[in-house]
């Protein structure tokens, strides 16, 4: 394998924490403009995620300088019946028409303890058009591709633009009489700045994990695909030579055949022409205090022959302060560097999840870090 050398730096954009709420799930994107954004969701420390309000900052001189945040919604959230629709959808942007598109989900709720999993139309898949000018969600629909009019809590991933235009986009969902999830990659193409369905693959499952496989990232590297998944025992991978027809899955392991130990909580992929890095965190003897023990984040080199994850490459990407660093997203924002972007998730364990006096004592400050990865 050729030697992919690389700098990192660690970089707090904001910080704050107010006791009741937290920044989580900040996501990198580009405009046709030139300009670079994060968007963030604000969470409410009552319950377990209980999404709200969603923000912007925005950077016109390559990611050196921030604005300050403003709101960013796809649709305002409503009431029906008591019931709650928080309506969240993030802008992607597609290199081949120097556009962006629209994505993300709708998350229903009967109070602030936590959202409604079960039922019907509960949680279901949004596609929409983004207006990079005003930076505005233009419009928002119920995405129902076909063969999934059964699936319940269908979510869509990050995509993975391939040389021709279309777009790859993994998702995780469960037929509505089952409680574990399976993974499916579609196909889609962009008109117009909204997504076309082309295919589907077959169902990625595995009956003997408690709740199924979720979460799943997507790859390319020499033609083979890559898709990383995550369930409550472990982390997969599966292989696929078309985007379509993947492997069973596999337990990540280290090259020294210890298993990785990343467990119910996602991973994601850095992808260089030359290689690939797995994102993820995992357990070790000094994070117990943290929740799923997710934090710090890694960074390591993946061993595409061996298929297996290079110990001696591993580096802490986001530091541990007392919070953990779940929700974080890994964009390639220029030919030659890419983002790993995070916030300090103040909540501690279940079922007091509200409780932050753990993070804070740590040292933790809802914190949204951002780690340039510059080769």
């Amino acid at each position: 394998m050729k030697d992919i050398p690389y700098t990192m730096y660690r970089e707090i954009l904001t910080e704050g924490f107010d006791g009741n709420t937290c920044r989580i799930s900040p996501r990198a994107f580009r405009t046709p403009d030139g300009k670079t954004h994060i968007s963030y969701t604000i969470l409410l420390l009552s319950g377990s995620d209980v999404f709200t309000d969603r923000y912007v900052i925005t950077s016109c001189d390559g990611g050196k300088t921030f604005s300050e945040p403003v709101p960013f919604a796809g649709m305002p959230q409503t009431i029906e019946n008591g019931i709650r629709s928080v309506y969240n959808l993030n802008a992607y942007f597609h290199q081949k028409s120097n556009s962006n598109f629209a994505l993300g989900r709708v998350t229903r709720y009967a109070d602030d303890s936590g959202p409604i999993l079960k039922g019907r139309d509960l949680m279901r898949a949004l596609t929409g058009t983004f207006d990079p000018v005003s930076m505005r969600f233009t419009s928002c629909e119920i995405m129902i591709p076909p063969g999934t009019e059964e699936l319940d809590n269908l979510t869509f991933m990050e995509p993975l633009e391939e040389d021709d235009g279309t777009v790859l986009i993994p998702a995780y969902a469960r037929p509505g009489d089952r409680r574990q999830h399976e993974v499916i990659v579609f196909r889609f193409s962009v008109e117009g700045g909204k997504l076309r369905f082309m295919e589907r693959s077959r169902s990625i499952f595995r009956p003997d994990l408690s709740r199924g496989l979720c979460e799943p990232r997507l790859a390319k590297l020499y033609g083979k695909y890559y898709l990383t998944m995550r369930s409550d025992e472990s982390g997969w991978y599966a292989v696929s030579g078309n985007g379509m027809d993947y492997s069973a899955p596999e337990e990540w392991h280290f090259d020294d055949g210890e298993v990785l130990g990343s467990r119910n909580t996602q991973q994601a992929w850095l992808t260089r022409p030359e290689g690939l890095f797995l994102v993820y965190t995992r357990e070790t003897p000094h994070n117990r205090h943290i929740f799923r023990n997710r934090a710090p984040l890694f960074i390591a080199r993946f061993d595409e022959e061996r298929e297996c994850i290079i110990r001696d490459s591993e580096e802490i990407a986001v530091p541990e302060m007392g919070a953990r660093l779940g929700n974080f997203t890994v964009t390639e924002m220029k030919p030659d560097e890419a983002w790993i972007c995070v916030c300090e998730w103040m909540q501690t364990t279940l079922p007091d999840c509200s409780d932050s006096s753990v993070c804070v004592r740590y040292g933790a400050n809802n914190r949204l870090w951002r780690t340039r990865i510059v080769f």
